[in-house]
C-alpha cells in the first residue's frame, strides 16, 4: 500500500525536487504551496508524512505543526521541519509535534537526509528529541536570516499583547492569522481557527454587512468604515484594511470589543433618567402629600358629622384606607427621589428572611413557603427593615405572578463570587451572601426582563411600577444587587447579593434565634391573603 506523502513549501523548486525524490512505487506525494493550502490537502486525504516549511505566506510552518498535532486523525503522522531557519527559530521539537528536522542546503544532502529519516523513523524521532538538525553543519546565511526572523519575532510579540483582536484574511476568506486577543474575543483556540472560513464567525444576520464592507474596502483600497457585528454575546467593531503583497491581497481584520463601553452607556443613560425620574417624583410627592393631607383633614372632619349612617361611615374609612395607600405611594416616590436614610448593623440575613416570610405567610395560605437556611451564614452590614420590604416585595411579586396558588422556594448561601462575575455591579472576587427567591409562577418575558428594575414600569393595571425600582435601589445602597432569571411558563428566580461583613464574629441577630442548618426540614407555610396587604405594597 503506498504511503501518502504531503509536502508544504512556498518554493516550487522544492516540490519539484519532493518528486523527484519519492518518484518511487512506494509514495503518493501531495504538495501545497503554503499551510493554508495544505489545510485544504489535508480535508480530503489523511496523508502518512507530512514535510513542512517554517516559512511561508498564509499560516507558517510552526502553527501548521500545532494544527497537525491537534487533529485526531493525525496524531500519528510522520511530520518533518525542512527548513533553511530551523536553528534561528529554536524550535522545540517535543512541543511542537515534529520527527525529524532537515535544513535546506545542498540538493544530495538534503537527499540523503530524507531518505534516512523515511527510512529509519523510529531513530530519526529519538534523536530528533535530542535536539539534532539533521544537515545543520552545512548551513550558510546565518546572519542575514537571523536578523529577519528576529524582526518578525519582534513584530509578533508587539501583535501579541495587543488588546484589540487582529486577523489576517486572504481573498479566498479564509483565515491564516489570529493574535491572542482576537482568539479570546472570539472564543475559538488558533488551532481551530486557522484556515477556517472568516464569514462563517458570524451569524446570517451580520454576514451580508461583513460581505458588503470587505467589498467596499477592497475597491476604496483604503481602510474601511466601522462594522458593527455580534459573536457570544459580544459587541464587536470590524475594520477592514486591505493589504497587497506582490500579486496577492489579503485583508487585515481589527476587532474591537465595545460591549462594555456600550454597558456603560447605557448605565449613564439609566443614571440621567433616574435622576429626571426622582426630581420629577420629588415634586409630585409634595403636591400629592399636600393634596392628602387636605382630603383626610375633610374626611376626619366629616366623621364628626351627627346623622351618618353605618354605610356613611363605612364609605369615609374607605377613602381614608385610600388616603394610606396614596401616602405610602408618595413615600416611595420620596425614596427614589432623596434616598433614605439607612441605619446599618451586623446582622444575619437568615433571621431577615425568615422573619419577612413569616408576616408574608401568615396572610396567604394559598402560597406553600420552602426555606433552606445555610448554616453558618456570613454576617453582612444591613438596614433592617429596608431589607425586609425588599423580600417583601419580591415575596409579593411570586403571589401576584401565582393567582391560584403555589410555591416560593427561599434559600441562603455564602458564596465567593469569581473576579469577572459581575463587573459592572461592582461585583468582584469577594465573599457575599446570596439569597434565591424563586417561584413556580407564570415567568417574566426575556424581552422586558430588562425593563423590570425601570421606576412606574408595570405590567399589573393595579401597580404602582415600584416596588422592584425601590428594592434594587435598596440593594445597591447596601453594595449588593439583584439579578432576575425568567423564562415564560417556568417561574421566576430572584438572586439578592450582599457583601459580608468585615465584622464575622459578632452577630445581631434581630429575631435573637440560631442560624439554622441546611439540613433541617424545609418550613412551610399556607394561609390566605389578607384584605388590603397586597394593595399597600408597590409591584412591578
Amino acid at each position: 500500500m503506498l504511503k501518502k506523502v504531503l509536502a508544504v513549501d512556498n518554493d516550487p523548486f522544492i516540490l519539484e525536487f519532493m518528486k523527484d525524490i519519492l518518484s518511487s512505487d512506494r509514495y503518493e506525494l501531495f504538495t501545497a504551496n503554503d499551510g493554508l493550502e495544505a489545510l485544504d490537502v489535508m480535508d480530503k486525504t489523511t496523508p502518512d508524512i507530512i514535510f513542512v516549511d517554517l516559512v511561508m505566506p498564509n499560516i507558517g510552518g510552526k502553527k501548521l505543526c500545532r494544527i497537525i498535532r491537534g487533529m485526531e486523525r493525525l496524531k500519528d503522522a510522520f511530520v518533518v521541519i525542512l527548513s533553511s531557519a530551523i536553528e534561528e527559530q529554536g524550535i522545540d521539537a517535543e512541543k511542537l509535534g515534529v520527527n525529524a528536522c532537515i535544513t535546506k542546503g545542498p540538493m544530495e544532502d538534503m537527499a540523503r537526509h530524507i531518505r534516512w529519516v523515511l527510512e529509519s523513523p523510529d531513530v530519526a524521532t529519538r534523536r530528533c528529541a535530542k535536539g539534532e538538525i539533521l544537515g545543520a553543519d552545512k548551513n550558510v546565511k546565518r546572519r542575514i536570516t537571523n536578523e529577519l526572523l528576529s524582526m518578525g519575532k519582534h513584530n509578533e510579540a508587539i501583535l501579541d499583547v495587543m488588546h484589540e483582536g487582529i486577523m489576517e484574511v486572504v481573498s479566498k476568506g479564509k483565515i491564516v492569522y489570529a493574535n491572542p486577543m482576537c482568539q479570546e474575543l472570539l472564543g475559538i483556540p488558533e488551532r481551530k481557527l486557522l484556515g477556517t472560513d472568516f464569514f462563517q464567525l458570524f451569524s446570517q444576520t451580520d454576514r451580508p454587512k461583513v460581505h458588503a464592507s470587505l467589498r467596499k474596502t477592497a475597491a476604496a483600497k483604503s481602510l474601511g468604515p466601522n462594522c458593527l457585528v455580534r459573536v457570544n454575546d459580544r459587541e464587536l467593531v470590524l475594520r477592514i484594511l486591505p493589504v497587497k503583497n506582490q500579486d496577492r491581497l489579503s485583508f487585515i481584520i481589527l476587532l474591537q470589543d465595545i460591549t462594555e463601553k456600550r454597558r456603560m452607556e447605557a448605565k449613564l443613560v439609566q443614571a440621567e433618567k433616574r435622576e429626571a425620574l426622582g426630581t420629577l417624583a420629588g415634586g409630585i410627592a409634595h403636591n400629592f402629600n399636600n393634596l392628602l393631607t387636605a382630603i383626610q383633614g375633610y374626611v376626619s372632619l366629616l366623621t364628626l358629622k351627627d346623622g351618618l349612617t353605618q354605610a356613611h361611615l363605612d364609605d369615609l374609612h374607605k377613602i381614608q384606607q385610600c388616603v394610606r395607600s396614596g401616602s405610602d405611594l408618595t413615600s416611595e416616590l420620596l425614596k427614589i427621589a432623596k434616598g433614605d436614610g439607612q441605619k446599618l448593623r451586623t446582622t444575619d440575613l437568615n433571621g431577615i428572611v425568615k422573619k419577612s416570610s413569616e408576616m408574608f405567610g401568615a396572610g396567604n395560605k394559598q402560597i406553600q413557603i420552602h426555606q433552606k437556611y445555610q448554616k453558618g451564614i456570613w454576617l453582612v452590614d444591613a438596614d433592617v427593615g429596608q431589607l425586609e420590604q425588599v423580600f417583601l416585595n419580591l415575596y409579593i411579586n411570586a403571589q401576584q405572578a401565582m393567582p391560584g396558588g403555589g410555591d416560593l422556594f427561599l434559600e441562603t448561601e455564602n458564596v465567593t463570587l469569581k473576579e469577572k462575575c459581575n463587573p459592572s455591579a461592582g461585583i468582584r472576587g469577594r465573599n457575599y451572601v446570596k439569597v434565591s427567591v424563586r417561584d413556580t409562577g407564570k415567568g417574566i418575558d426575556r424581552n422586558i426582563q430588562e425593563k423590570i428594575f425601570d421606576p412606574f414600569f408595570t405590567t399589573k393595571n393595579m401597580g404602582s411600577g415600584l416596588g422592584l425600582s425601590t428594592a434594587q435601589n435598596t440593594l445597591k445602597s447596601h453594595k449588593g444587587m439583584i439579578n432576575v432569571h425568567s423564562d415564560r411558563g417556568k417561574g421566576t428566580t430572584f438572586e439578592i447579593f450582599l457583601p459580608a461583613s468585615h465584622d464575622s464574629l459578632v452577630m445581631d441577630n434581630p429575631l435573637g434565634e440560631r442560624r439554622v442548618s441546611p439540613d433541617a426540614p424545609f418550613f412551610s407555610w399556607k394561609s390566605e391573603r389578607e384584605n388590603g396587604f397586597l394593595e399597600a405594597a408597590g409591584g412591578y
